[in-house]
């Protein structure tokens, strides 16, 4: 028979080895929403072998027959997601951010005017008023990397200018998950039963975690409290006799 639970709260994950044993610390990942768990069990048969019982029963016990799962997850961020997770993290990759007429003052010669943005590309500098576009190397020094710039002329000196250009170092990350990427992790939460409406201790010694399908997460656009679905597959590892233990009050 098998015993269906039906569990929603927060979750940790650590990765673990064939044995169980856990290769890092555990990480939050998010709340289940739920995270539902079945584990059969299954009667087996010891047949005899001896003369008098050779072909009989002598004695039957259950095991854990072949478990099955899923999570859904929200109220997760892409940092836990990205550390929790990495194992299966495809693409984890910062957003590059456009920015136009970003104004400033110059300072003296050789004094560096810090621009509000690193490692930038297709840097415009334009006068303010007058619109006249500026020449890096002859009008302008700018340390591309840091985001910092300084005049090289004397006409220069206390003169607004406006910057557009392009960041690498935006704060937004895009994170992408292939479909059916997958890791083996020990699983921990103190968790409510959905059904008894009890609070429990929920603790899987090896779960295989599937994505169901693709995901990409951008921090940009506000998608990173979208509910993400894995499948999740309890294993029992070398050495152990069952997935783990639940049903216990927290």
């Amino acid at each position: 028979m098998a015993q269906m639970k039906k569990y929603a709260g927060c979750f940790y994950l650590a990765p673990v080895d064939e044995f169980g044993n856990t290769t890092e610390g555990y990480e939050f990942i998010g709340e289940a929403a739920p995270l539902e768990l079945s584990t059969p069990e299954e009667v087996k048969k010891a047949i005899g072998v001896t003369c008098e019982t050779a072909g009989n029963t002598v004695a039957t016990f259950s095991q854990p027959g072949d478990a099955s799962g899923k999570v859904r997850v929200r109220e997760y961020t892409i940092g836990n997601i990205a550390r929790g997770l990495r194992a299966l993290v495809t693409k984890n990759e910062k957003v590059e951010e456009t920015f136009t007429d970003k104004e400033i003052t110059f300072g003296q010669l050789g004094q560096w005017e810090d621009v509000g943005y690193e490692d930038l590309s297709d840097i415009e500098v334009i006068t303010s008023p007058g619109g006249v576009t500026l020449v890096e190397g002859d009008d302008y020094t700018i340390n591309s990397s840091l985001g910092l710039i300084t005049p090289l002329k004397a006409s220069l000196v206390a003169k607004k200018v406006n910057i557009s250009g392009t960041s690498a170092a935006g704060t937004g990350v895009i994170l992408t998950i292939g479909a059916g990427a997958s890791g083996k992790y020990a699983l921990k939460g103190k968790m409510l039963d959905l059904n008894s409406k009890k609070e429990e201790k929920v603790f899987l010694r090896m779960v295989l975690l599937t994505a169901s399908s693709g995901i990409v997460l951008n921090s940009e656009d506000g998608t990173d409290y979208e509910t993400i679905e894995f499948e999740l597959t309890p294993e029992i590892p070398a050495g152990q006799k069952d997935y783990g233990t639940w049903g216990i009050p927290a």
